[in-house]
């Protein structure tokens, strides 16, 4: 069969904003033994994509919000087509390796490489991080605890209603980060995170609030934080008693 000839059309399924849909299409011989999909490239399909982005990142919202079956259930109604939890699962999961990655390859640019990494945001007058640590249960074999390190930024509060009667502040600029790496790791990937969002670096006063534990010490006296540290309210007044 000569390079470019026809080999036939292929069906080819794909989870939409507007639910599941299917479509044929060419496959081509590309001249040395294998073939491709000129349409799959066109509309910017990757090879044994099942669902478009939109799907997918739809799908890492709810599961951020919900459980995968309850998740899984209100993107079926949103898309009037079921979506299965397991399918949810995996976009998660694949959507973590991929954050991941860009997140490592950035941390090793700036604190291995020393390639300079800014923010390109407004000067703040202050920026408050707020961290702590938690234990959950693994599921990988051999492993039974992890310890999940998390991590909150913002600018200041705001209060969210003037006439409720109970006053309730909203975060602004509420940046989130959590991982399970060793404290070192951490502090850079959350400080890097901070300066995407908030340009850390320019903010006139850097604040760390934390329960006391060391590792969130040495991060806020690092190089690159360099905050200032304080003991939270609750914890500090539990010492106190």
């Amino acid at each position: 069969m000569a390079e470019g000839e026809g080999k036939g059309k292929v069906m080819r399924y794909l989870t939409t904003r507007l639910g599941v849909i299917g479509f044929r299409r060419e496959k081509v011989n590309q001249g040395n033994g294998g073939g491709c999909h000129p349409l799959d490239r066109a509309i910017g399909l990757l090879p044994y994509q099942e669902a478009t982005l939109w799907v997918k990142k739809r799908a890492c919202e709810l599961a951020n919000e919900y459980t995968y079956r309850p998740a899984a259930v209100l993107l079926s109604a949103e898309i009037g087509d079921e979506a299965s939890h397991g399918a949810l699962w995996s976009w998660v999961q694949k959507s973590g390796r991929t954050l991941r990655k860009e997140e490592d390859k950035r941390r090793e640019a700036v604190f291995e490489d020393s390639e300079v990494f800014e923010g390109e945001g407004e000067e703040k007058e202050i920026v408050v991080t707020e961290m702590d640590a938690t234990m959950l249960h693994s599921q990988e074999k051999g492993q039974k605890k992890l310890t999940v390190k998390l991590g909150v930024m913002y600018s200041g509060k705001e209060l969210q209603s003037e006439t409720a009667k109970y006053k309730r502040y909203r975060l602004t600029d509420k940046t989130l980060y959590g991982g399970i790496e060793e404290s070192e790791e951490f502090g850079e990937k959350l400080y890097l995170k901070g300066e995407e969002k908030l340009s850390l670096s320019k903010a006139k006063n850097l604040l760390v609030l934390g329960d006391g534990d060391p590792w969130i010490k040495s991060i806020t006296e690092g190089l690159y934080f360099m905050a200032t540290y304080q003991l939270d309210w609750r914890h500090l007044m539990v010492k106190i008693h």
